[in-house]
């Protein structure tokens, strides 16, 4: 059985991954771009090195994000956690 808390750090922790995975992949496809360019070889294995390490980080951060929120968010004004059903959305005309 998971609590509310367990599904919320899930939650920060997959969406940490996303982010960080969408940010490692941009950043390294770049950095080899801007590197080997004038090669145009991105099968080399320092590209592959590059990526290697940026998805590991992500990983690490993932892992690291649900740790913080799970079992050391110890702040003594504890993050309001979504309500099981919110409901339905207001029909609001702007």
């Amino acid at each position: 059985m998971t609590t509310a808390l367990q599904t919320d750090a899930r939650n920060r922790a997959s969406r940490a991954l996303y982010q960080g995975l969408a940010i490692d992949v941009a950043v390294a496809v770049a950095a080899a771009l801007l590197v080997w360019l004038p090669d145009a070889d991105i099968t080399t294995s320092e590209a592959w090195l590059v990526l290697g390490v940026a998805l590991v980080k992500t990983v690490l951060q993932a892992a690291a994000s649900y740790v913080m929120r799970a079992k050391l968010d110890a702040s003594a004004v504890p993050t309001p956690l979504p309500p099981a059903n919110p409901g339905e959305p207001d029909n609001q005309e702007g």
